[in-house]
C-alpha cells in the first residue's frame, strides 16, 4: 500500500473522528464552558498535508474559573472500550504523535481527551501535570500499512478516567 492509499485512509478516519470532537464540544458546553472550534482543512493529497495542519481540535474557557484563559484540547475517539484504568490493557496510555505535539506553537494542548469506543467514558491527560512523566514510544500504526510512529506515552497512573 502506498502513500496515496494511506492518505485516503487518513481522510476517512479524520471524517469519522469529527463525531468525537463534536460530542466533547457539546459535553463541555453543557457544563458552562465557552467552546470554540476552527474550520477543518483537509489536504487533498499527502504531499499537501503540511499546508493543512491545525492547531488543535477545540478551545474551551471556563467562565467560572478564577483565571480566565482559553485551553486547547485534542480529542481522540478510540476503538477500545474502557471506563477505568483497570479496564485499560496497557501500563501506559499513548498521548499523541510526537511530531504533532512538538510542532504545535505557540500554544500546546492543555488536555488530551481519549474517548472509549462507546463514547461513555474518556481518559483525560492533563498536559501540565503529566508532561514530566511522558516518554517516547515507537509503535507500528495499526491503521496504515508500513507506518511506524514515535508517540508520547504516559504511565497509566497519571491518566484520569472520567464519565462523559
Amino acid at each position: 500500500m502506498g502513500t496515496s492509499e494511506n492518505h485516503q485512509k487518513f481522510q476517512d478516519r479524520l471524517a469519522t473522528s469529527n463525531d468525537a470532537v463534536w460530542l466533547v464540544a457539546r459535553w463541555l458546553w453543557e457544563r458552562g464552558n465557552i467552546v470554540e472550534m476552527r474550520p477543518q482543512s483537509v489536504a487533498p493529497t499527502h504531499a499537501e498535508a503540511g499546508d493543512h495542519m491545525d492547531d488543535g481540535d477545540l478551545w474551551f474557557l471556563n467562565p467560572k474559573a478564577p483565571i480566565k484563559e482559553k485551553h486547547l484540547m485534542e480529542v481522540k475517539g478510540l476503538n477500545k472500550d474502557f471506563a477505568t484504568a483497570t479496564d485499560w490493557p496497557f501500563p501506559y496510555f499513548l498521548v499523541c504523535n510526537k511530531p504533532s505535539f512538538d510542532r504545535k506553537a505557540p500554544v500546546k494542548p492543555s488536555v488530551y481527551l481519549h474517548l472509549n469506543k462507546s463514547r461513555t467514558h474518556a481518559a483525560k491527560i492533563d498536559v501540565g501535570n503529566t508532561y514530566p512523566h511522558w516518554f517516547e514510544k515507537a509503535i507500528k500504526d495499526p491503521h496504515y500499512e508500513g507506518v511506524t510512529e514515535v508517540c508520547y506515552a504516559v504511565p497509566i497512573e497519571h491518566v484520569k478516567f472520567i464519565k462523559l
